[in-house]
Order: structure tokens, then C-alpha cells, then sequence
């Protein structure tokens, strides 16, 4: 090894041996650090990369190699810490070690905290691009985010928040945001967002949707996706956020409780403003046994809605049921399950879609469709394919 040290090393680029090393094996690493001193600084540098705590344990032990190596702390690009259940965060030594260690790290450009009960305070990362953490948000979540303005990915995942505790975050260069609609309200942005995701609060109404969203109107053009959680539907909901974002792609809401005809009457209205949306999910924790009745209901709410916005190509129901366009006309319901697939081969067989079937530009051209009971059995085998390609099968009543 020291002949190499003396000879190969001055003749390749730093930049090679660095790819070179991070092709290494995390126990090689280990030991290119004990037998070679040229190796030792450039394997540091790989090893500290990216780190990955699980547990207290670990944690104290890379904090304080951290606080102690300054190679090591300046190596780090991505930190990620999950703590168990055990308060760990309540000994102030603990919270010390990885206070100072995430000082010292000042080159982090991806941050994950899960498990505090507070972010480290007084830490400053230049660099910082993505930070996702399960920290209550207290004020000195406010006060980390506004001195960290390059944030482009934010996810706050924590259930605990005080919303006294909020006040204006600059935040030009986001791209993609996940959190409570209170921090989104705060947040000053530029045009740059393509996703959002939002929480909003039990009592959210049109009031708290028009203000929220609207924070995020600098990114009007800009924005694909767009999701939604909330307790109960609310029928303003789609309307407003059709207003801002007319051109999104994909839209998902979720709710733990839908009500059918609010449900219908609140999309038709959003849709009729929607002029790309491709994709629709809505989703609900606790779907009930699927019926022929809910699929009929699901059925002639998406003729509906696939009316008023044509665009539409793809759609979730709060049911458990997804269909899929595969043409202007034709619906088809890939969800692979017994009652699903047992109501579709009924009414498709029993005639109920043949005037759909005569339109269908896309059946009226397979070759293999010369009779009507040729297109029925091509629109059911179409169902059994995609409902079988699309996971497993729920067991029949």
C-alpha cells in the first residue's frame, strides 16, 4: 500500500479516486481508513457522505465523531436521524452532542429529523436544499426555516402544531411542499412549486382554502400536482382550488368522510374550470364493501364529471373503485375485485353500455369487434386484463 501511496495516487485525479472509493463496500471503507494515510481523509469524506441514524445509540456515537472530526462533520451532505419511542431528547447531554454535531456539519444539503421534541436550535446549514422532519413546530421551526430561504423540498409531518408560533417564511426557490395549510399561508414563494401536498385544519372552510391557496398562486403555471387532506368533504374545495390552479395534472383530496351528493356536486363544479387535469384520486381510510349499487354510483358520476372535463383520464372513488379511460367514451374499472368484476361482465353482457360501445371509436376499430356481443365480450376481457394487472384480488361476499 505505501508504494501505491508514492506512485499511483499522484498520477489520478482526486476526483477519480473519489469515484472510486464510493464503489466501496461500507466495512472496505472501514478498513481503507486503518491502513492508509493518503486513503484515510478521502475515505472520511465518502463514509460521512450520508448518514443514516436509527437509533439513539448510533446517534450519539456519529454525533460526537461529528463534534471531534471536522473532516468527518465537513463531509456530510445528507443527515437523516429516526429515534424510537424513548424520549432520548429529554437528557440535555444527548441534545447537546447533536446540537453541536449538526453545527459543525455546515455542508448539509439534506436534512431529515424525526423523533426530536424541538429542532437544534442555533443551527445554520448554507447549503440546505431538501429538509423533511416530525418535529413539532414550535418557533424555532419558524425561526430555522427563515434563515434557511434555498429550502426547495419541504415536508413537515408532525401532528403537533401551534399555530402562534407562525409568522412569514421566504422561500423562493421551493419546488415541493408538504405540510399544514397554516405554514403554507405563511410561506412567500416564488414560481418554481410542481407539487404541494396539504393538511388542513378540522374547521377549514372557504375562507381558510382562498387564503391558503392563494400563497401558492405565484407558482399558478408551474404546479402539476396538487393534494388535499381534510376530516369531511367540503364542496367549496375543488372549486377553489380550480380557480387557482386551472392547469393542474393530477389532483388528489382526501377526507375521512364523504358525503355522495356533496361529493358530486362540489367536483361538477371544480371540473368545469379544470382544463388538463388528467388525473383524479379520492380517497377515504375506510372504504365500505363494494356493492353493484356503489359501482352503478360511481359509474354515473364519472360519465359525468369525464363530460365537463374531458381531459380526465384516470379517476379514484372514495369506494375503493379506479377506472381508466381508454377512449372518449369508454370507462373501463381496473379495481380486481369479485363484486367489481362480476357487476362490470353483467351490465356490459345485459346491453347497458351498447350505446357507449357505438361510439367508441377505439372498439368500432379492433378487428376482433364485428358484433355487438363481440364488443361486450372485448369491454370485459379489456376489464379482466387491467383489474388483474392492477393487484390482488379482494375476496367475494
Amino acid at each position: 500500500m505505501s508504494n501505491a501511496d508514492n506512485s499511483v495516487w499522484p498520477q489520478l485525479p482526486i476526483e477519480l479516486w473519489e469515484e472510486i472509493v464510493s464503489l466501496c463496500a461500507g466495512s472496505d471503507l472501514i478498513t481503507l481508513c486503518k491502513i492508509s494515510k493518503t486513503f484515510n481523509s478521502l475515505t472520511i469524506r465518502t463514509f460521512y457522505r450520508e448518514i443514516d441514524l436509527q437509533n439513539p445509540k448510533q446517534t450519539i456515537g456519529c454525533c460526537r465523531t461529528l463534534r471531534r472530526n471536522s473532516s468527518a462533520a465537513l463531509s456530510v451532505r445528507k443527515f437523516q436521524m429516526q429515534l424510537g419511542s424513548v424520549p432520548y431528547y429529554g437528557f440535555s447531554a444527548f441534545y447537546d452532542t447533536l446540537q453541536s454535531a449538526l453545527k459543525a456539519a455546515v455542508n448539509i444539503d439534506t436534512l431529515h429529523l424525526h423523533g426530536l421534541d424541538e429542532i437544534p436550535a442555533d443551527c445554520y446549514f448554507p447549503n440546505l436544499r431538501t429538509f423533511v422532519c416530525s418535529v413539532p413546530y414550535t418557533s424555532t421551526t419558524t425561526a430555522f426555516l427563515q434563515h434557511h430561504s434555498n429550502i426547495e423540498t419541504l415536508y413537515l409531518q408532525s401532528g403537533q402544531f401551534y399555530p402562534h408560533v407562525i409568522s412569514k417564511i421566504h422561500l423562493p426557490y421551493l419546488v415541493s411542499f408538504m405540510g399544514p395549510s397554516q405554514v403554507l399561508s405563511a410561506l412567500i414563494i416564488g414560481p418554481s412549486v410542481h407539487d404541494a401536498l396539504i393538511g388542513w385544519q378540522q374547521d377549514a372552510g372557504a375562507g381558510h382554502f382562498n387564503t391558503t391557496l392563494r400563497a401558492l398562486a405565484p407558482s399558478s403555471s408551474s404546479i402539476e400536482r396538487l393534494g388535499s387532506s381534510l376530516v369531511f368533504w367540503h364542496p367549496r374545495l375543488l372549486p377553489v382550488i380550480a380557480h387557482f390552479f386551472p392547469n393542474l395534472l393530477s389532483l388528489r383530496l382526501h377526507a375521512e368522510a364523504f358525503d355522495p351528493d356533496a361529493l358530486n356536486d362540489g367536483v361538477e363544479a371544480g371540473l368545469a374550470e379544470m382544463r388538463q387535469l388528467r388525473r383524479l384520486i379520492l380517497s377515504h381510510p375506510h372504504s365500505p364493501p363494494l356493492t353493484e349499487e356503489i359501482c352503478d354510483r360511481d359509474m354515473k358520476m364519472l360519465i359525468s364529471w369525464s363530460s365537463i372535463c374531458p381531459s380526465l383520464n384516470s379517476c379514484h372513488f372514495p369506494s375503493g373503485t379506479t377506472w381508466l379511460r381508454i377512449d372518449s367514451v369508454v370507462w373501463v374499472p381496473t379495481t380486481f375485485d369479485f363484486v367489481v368484476s362480476d357487476w362490470w361482465y353483467k351490465t356490459v353482457l345485459f346491453g347497458s353500455l351498447d350505446d357507449i360501445l357505438a361510439e367508441s371509436t377505439w372498439i368500432q376499430s379492433a378487428p376482433c369487434a364485428v358484433t355487438m356481443d363481440d364488443k361486450r365480450g372485448l369491454l370485459v376481457g379489456i376489464q379482466r386484463q387491467l383489474a388483474t394487472s392492477t393487484g390482488v384480488a379482494k375476496p367475494g361476499l
